[in-house]
């Protein structure tokens, strides 16, 4: 993906998990433009070195096999993404980040209650 592909990507994850942040951030349609447009960049570098230390890591590709670089690449680049947009792009809710303690442990139920509680027929299986 391109630097404006990884922009946009924030954009629209900010829109719908952020919507408090995002209308901060484009209250100045400017400014706004320019964090998505910097933050784009940020995540395409760090992609870019996060794949290159992937791939020093990944077991070397089988030279016989002509597949085996590709599948390697794909591998790195993989891991490198998701390692990256969790970290820079793909924020969690508000909501969510609300009801979070120190160490980011989920506080918003109290014990004996959520979603595990609320229906626990999926445990039954």
């Amino acid at each position: 993906m391109s630097a404006s592909q990884y922009a946009e990507m924030a954009r629209r994850h900010l829109q719908a998990h952020r919507p408090r942040m995002y209308r901060e951030l484009t209250a100045d349609p400017v400014r706004g433009e320019a964090y998505f447009l910097q933050l784009g960049e940020q995540v395409a570098t760090q992609m870019a070195v996060v794949e290159a230390q992937m791939l020093e890591r990944l077991p070397p590709a089988d030279p016989g096999d002509p597949q085996a670089r590709e599948v390697r690449v794909r591998q790195a680049r993989a891991v490198a993404e998701e390692m990256v947009l969790t970290e820079l792009v793909l924020v969690g809710d508000e909501e969510t980040e609300e009801q979070t303690d120190a160490d980011g442990a989920y506080t918003g139920w109290e014990p004996g209650t959520g979603p595990l509680f609320d229906d626990p027929s999926h445990l039954m299986r």
